[in-house]
């Protein structure tokens, strides 16, 4: 009897397998692949879709490209094996040209890109477990970086393209830490590093087998960053923020220190404190001859002549200016031989490399630009052969629409990407009222980002003529529409200090400024009510850690606070106005110092806020904040880390408290989300980051061939 139960349970699994047709099983693997993120499954849902089309050539060809895509994605091997079926088996189907394109750029070797001047420029590693941090060995052979998925620290072998773990960090338990600023010993056999856990910062040294290590200094300020090693080994190059750790102040307008850590007792000398500037400053480590520091400070105002960079000597802190003038400077290194600085600068309109001669600490001539056009690139380093090597920012950003049942949550269309236009340059949408159009931000140029508005029904796009230098909606809300569904409220920073909030009619594109206020002080976090007549907002006061949460009558132009709170933050994140008006959600840093974020909610009378949950901003980090049209839950795009993967994932909370649960939809990054007015819709832009290593050779022949 028990054998006959079993086996009529393991028939009726098998029926209802074979139930799923072809098409069903390749829908399911889109909303593996595109909501979930979750590859390995959707390889296995397509190529199942693939063997129950039998009737369908062309829906089985189409689900093996998919699953050799996925395979792509994962970097493992399996794509070549599929593309080659695609090829042989479906030869009369477009699909085999496709698969036949792929295979050819899989097996093709990589040529690297040679220079007129003699350049040889070569992609090193393309791989998302690489993260912002690494550094080459000084003889170009290996790099130390940041694992993405463990938050430890490895070592790549450049020559071989294999990669080992120098000290794994499992993402469990209460207490975990994060490596970060990892370089090289002069001779490649010790790391040092700087190391987080439990809030506590502490600067480390490590054998590159990740045997010894040892705490150098313990105690040390958040932002610290390990730059160089000296040539001699004794010494760590450190750019260091003054004032009191994870402070508003802290990040905005506080000194820097650059000094040298002793690699012997772990003391600190401190060189110079100089002024900190809206930008990020580089100290770019040792001469050759350990006699100077390079470091760069980026223009204070866009008609200021006081960036550049500068040689700063070891011994007594004595600054020369290297380059000066009214541009953008980054991330400078010596030359091999200590006779030139690289550095990167905006001097002829696009960012490109440049050199500086330099002769006992002081500047020959003017700089030459090596190679211009280089995009958005952060130099990390040049080894003793004259190989500089550099990260590639890949960053993609596009809007997406999902359908979702507005009573479970739950996915029933898989994103698809919203417009073709610009792909991987659009981001912040935001639906209309009456669910005819959708508004979004698109980066026109690396300084200008445009308004678009989309038609839902036909897709026409019109970019409306105003260009922003920077959007203040920043990346986690859209535009604010009126209940007119004609315009949008933006607001624009002007001035390098000023923000105008502006309503732009998006049919005309005549404009009418709202209301003006300083910046930094308006935050990202603006909102207007569903009846259009007040807004909501968040500010900060310069040298305060008090975040201030206001309402304005727009009519009126009355304002009222609403919240205050000490925070480590720079405001309150993900700011949303729930449908019938009366309560307002958001995110926001709850202890000055520590590193929590709290989702809260608060009516717009005033009055006490409710916390909804409070947890590490490592484990559940809100970034962006909407509610469901009913108002019964809360959506909220968070990063979470199961220890394996780090992604930004779509939870719902009960709007009055309770279990939070996932939703289907996650990627590297998200944010933005907006329904449409039905509820069956939601508007999400991902964001996808990848940093390529890249290296050229011969930077510098030219420089040599003209002394």
């Amino acid at each position: 009897m028990k054998y006959t139960i079993a086996g009529a349970i393991l028939l009726a699994g098998a029926i209802a397998l074979a139930a799923e047709t072809g098409q069903e099983l390749f829908q399911k693997a889109l909303v593996k692949e595109r909501a979930a993120g979750n590859l390995e499954e959707a390889i296995e849902l397509y190529q199942r879709a693939a063997k129950e089309s039998a009737g369908d050539r062309a829906l089985a060809a189409k689900s093996l490209l998919a699953a050799a895509r996925c395979y792509e994605k994962l970097g493992k091997d399996g794509a070549t094996k599929l593309y080659q079926e695609v090829a042989r088996n479906y030869s009369d189907l477009r699909e085999a040209a496709t698969a036949r394109q792929r295979l050819a750029a899989l097996t093709a070797p990589a040529k690297p890109k040679e220079d007129p001047r003699g350049m040889v420029v070569r992609r090193t590693w393309a791989d998302e477990a690489m993260i912002e941090e690494g550094r080459p060995s000084a003889d170009g052979r290996y790099f130390v970086y940041t694992d993405a998925k463990s938050h430890g620290l490895a070592i790549r072998d450049l020559s071989t393209g294999v990669s080992r773990v120098l000290m794994n960090n499992p993402r469990s338990g209460p207490k975990h830490g994060d490596a970060s600023s990892p370089i090289f010993s002069p001779d490649g056999k010790q790391v040092a590093y700087r190391w987080v856990e439990n809030e506590e910062t502490s600067v480390r040294i490590a054998g590159a087998d990740g045997a010894n290590m040892r705490v150098l200094r313990p105690g040390v300020r958040p932002r610290l960053r390990l730059t160089g090693w000296s040539p001699d080994g004794t010494h760590l190059a450190v750019l260091e923020r003054a004032g009191s750790a994870g402070s508003t102040q802290d990040r905005m307008e506080r000194l820097l220190s650059i000094g040298l850590l002793s690699v012997s007792d772990g003391s600190l000398r401190i060189l110079k404190s100089p002024e900190w500037r809206p930008g990020r400053a580089d100290l770019g480590g040792f001469s050759p001859d350990g006699r100077f520091l390079v470091y760069s400070l980026p223009r204070s105002s866009s008609s200021a002549t006081d960036g550049g960079v500068f040689a700063l000597t070891t011994d007594a802190g004595v600054e020369t200016a290297l380059v000066q003038g009214p541009s953008d400077y980054g991330t400078p290194f010596w030359s091999p031989d200590g006779k030139a600085v690289v550095f990167i600068s905006n001097r002829a309109g696009a960012k490109g490399l440049w050199a500086i001669r330099v002769v006992d600490g002081k500047p020959q001539g003017t700089p030459e630009l090596l190679k211009p056009n280089t995009g958005d690139m952060e130099l990390l380093g040049i080894s003793r052969s004259g190989s500089c090597f550099y990260a590639a920012l890949n960053e993609q950003l596009d809007v997406y629409l999902a359908g979702l049942d507005p009573e479970t949550l739950r996915v029933t269309e898989p994103p698809v990407r919203l417009s073709e236009r610009f792909v991987g340059f659009n981001f912040g949408p935001a639906w209309s009222p009456d669910g005819s159009r959708i508004a979004f931000y698109r980066r026109m140029d690396p300084k200008a980002i445009a308004l678009v508005i989309r038609s839902v029904a036909s897709g026409e796009e019109r970019v409306l003529p105003r260009r922003f230098e920077q959007e203040l909606a920043g990346y986690t809300t859209g535009p604010n529409w009126f209940p007119d569904s004609r315009s949008v409220l933006v607001p624009d920073l002007v001035n390098h200090g000023r923000a105008v909030f502006r309503r732009t009619d998006v049919y005309t594109a005549e404009e009418q400024e709202v209301f003006e206020r300083a910046y930094p002080d308006t935050h990202t976090g603006v909102r207007l009510s569903p009846d259009g007549r007040t807004l909501y907002f968040g500010y900060r006061v310069a040298s305060d850690e008090t975040l201030h949460l206001m309402k304005r009558n727009l009519e009126t132009g009355q304002e009222m606070e609403l919240y205050r709170v000490k925070s480590s933050g720079v405001g309150f994140f993900g700011l949303a106005v729930s449908p019938d008006g009366a309560r307002l959600a958001f995110s926001v840093n709850s202890e000055p110092g520590k590193n929590y974020r709290e989702l809260m909610t608060l009516s717009t009378q005033g009055g006490e806020p409710r916390v909804l949950y409070r947890d590490t901003m490592r484990d559940l980090s809100p970034v962006a904040v909407t509610w469901t049209r009913d108002g019964s839950q809360i959506l909220i795009a968070a990063l979470t880390d199961d220890g394996r993967n780090q992604r930004a994932r779509l939870w719902a909370v009960p709007a009055t408290g309770g279990e939070r649960r996932p939703l289907d939809i996650s990627s590297w990054g998200l944010a933005s989300p907006s329904f449409s007015p039905d509820g069956r819709r939601l508007a999400i832009h991902f964001r996808q980051f990848k940093r390529e290593l890249w290296g050229i050779d011969n930077l510098l022949s030219e420089m040599r061939a003209s002394r």
